[in-house]
């Protein structure tokens, strides 16, 4: 399947394959690398426009909008700010990933029997299988969202695009809320991708404790 070689780490490796567990954070960093926080950073300026164009929005629309919409609208321009400030934070921290994946290296030289390489395997393609569930899921979200304000001819968002008419600015603010879902999956979830090769190697060792005993 097509889908199968590009995506190859979502599925488990055969025995045969040595354990690999920093396979586990390759759609993660990828994602982080088109996010612009790798090092040098690219295209951080994106990360506050997108808080500050939900200010704006709310702010020109307040009277507008009916009680709940406002409380609506001050939740998500929280959690766009709330959104950008993990991101600072994740590219303050981003050089810790690369450590955390040198250490797993270092775990996986210590499987070396293909009856040790099973446990990892299912952790990694788990892991990567996890990613595209949280992804998927967000991207429904704003595709879902986009259609909705296209069907009942309202802007999606309402944020503030100067000198763009509205439709033209409803494709806009689809592009930026799927740059704000990578964001969210990557600063939301980062833990799983990391936490779970090192259960697998915990397992392990656990195991080896057991055998040695015996």
């Amino acid at each position: 399947m097509v889908f199968r070689k590009i995506f190859h780490s979502i599925y488990p490796q055969p025995d045969s394959v040595p354990a690999e567990l920093r396979k586990a954070t390759l759609y993660l960093l990828r994602c982080v690398f088109l996010m612009g926080i790798r090092t040098p950073p690219q295209h951080l300026t994106s990360h506050i426009l997108s808080p500050i164009g939900f200010v704006m929005g709310y702010m020109s629309h307040f009277s507008d909008l009916s009680p709940g919409e406002n409380l609506t609208s001050l939740q998500v321009t929280f959690n766009a700010w709330a959104c950008s400030t993990k991101v600072i934070v994740v590219w303050v921290l981003v050089k810790r990933f690369d450590l955390a994946n040198l250490a797993l290296d270092k775990l996986d030289r210590r499987l070396t029997k293909p009856s040790e390489w099973d446990r990892p395997h299912r952790a990694l393609s788990g892991s990567n299988r996890i990613f595209f569930c949280f992804m998927t899921v967000y991207l429904l979200y704003a595709t879902n969202t986009f259609l909705s304000s296209i069907a009942m001819g309202v802007p999606m968002l309402q944020n503030y695009y100067p000198w763009l008419d509205w439709l033209c600015v409803q494709s806009v603010e689809y592009f930026a809320l799927m740059g704000a879902c990578f964001q969210d999956v990557c600063v939301d979830c980062y833990p799983i991708y990391f936490v779970l090769p090192l259960r697998a190697h915990l397992g392990s060792f656990a195991d080896r404790l057991l055998t040695v005993r015996q």
